[in-house]
């Protein structure tokens, strides 16, 4: 997963995904940021994530077909530009995708002089099977930027266009783990439908989601504060949010040893 700096919140993120999916994630930082050296540019993005790839083939010996690439925001122009030049590798997940670096900043503009990261221009040269995921209320990188890429891309998946996650919580809804498992069970079948801890991983998650939604049903407003705003009972977090961060939850699933391995960049 690509991310500009590996923040504890990251290294959760990619310690659920290799738990829920028992698999290994390589995670790394750009040049620049984090404790890479180097300068930052989109060069150096590009050519970062070319040596991630090169890496995992030639040091830890993996076929293209064990490789699911996801990238997260400004990580998913990256995703984009290695997956056109790989179009071997397995799957490609896309989380709050941008079109590019100008349409972030300046979303109403049609046309720039110079822009960056375009994966609009490059969307429809890959060929990977792509799961987009969305939140529906995200106000950084709105939801039509994957909607585009969406109608662009030429071989994807259903999208997961996830109701009141936005641009940082996203990953706090049972939704987005729960479709991140459907994909990746479509795309080794073989590997997950004898994987006991895979199901009931899937089985936790729905849970969380249904009691969710029974306790958005059932929460009524309190009153109202003194700007006039209807306040809640109900806190606006996943339930699962707590327990998907929490190292107690997260250390107690038993990791499957038996499965071949199938690594997430």
């Amino acid at each position: 997963m690509a991310t500009p700096r590996m923040s504890e919140k990251a290294c959760h993120v990619a310690f659920a995904l290799s738990t829920l999916l028992d698999c290994n994630v390589l995670t790394y930082d750009y040049s620049g940021y984090g404790i890479s050296t180097g300068r930052p540019s989109e060069t150096n993005v590009y050519a970062d994530i070319e040596a991630v790839y090169e890496m995992l083939l030639k040091k830890y010996q993996l076929k293209p077909d064990q490789i699911i690439l996801i990238g997260q925001s400004l990580g998913t122009a990256p995703t984009v530009h290695l997956a056109v030049l790989h179009s071997e590798v397995k799957g490609v997940i896309l989380i709050s995708a941008i079109m590019s670096l100008g349409k972030v900043v300046c979303p109403k503009r049609k046309c720039f002089c110079c822009d960056f990261f375009k994966s609009v221009s490059r969307a429809k040269d890959v060929e990977t099977k792509t799961l987009l995921i969305h939140g529906k209320e995200d106000q950084l990188v709105g939801i039509g930027h994957s909607i585009e890429l969406f109608r662009l891309l030429k071989n994807t998946t259903e999208p997961a266009w996830v109701e009141g996650a936005d641009h940082n919580n996203i990953y706090e809804f049972s939704e987005v783990w729960l479709r991140i498992m459907k994909f990746t069970y479509e795309l080794f079948p073989d590997l997950y439908k004898k994987s006991p801890e895979f199901e009931s991983h899937k089985m936790a998650l729905l849970r969380n989601k249904e009691a969710k939604a029974t306790k958005k049903q059932s929460a009524a407003p309190t009153g109202k504060s003194k700007k006039g705003k209807t306040k809640s009972s109900l806190k606006n977090m996943h339930p699962s949010a707590s327990a998907m961060y929490s190292d107690n939850y997260v250390s107690s699933i038993a990791r499957s040893s038996n499965l071949p391995s199938t690594s997430v960049v």
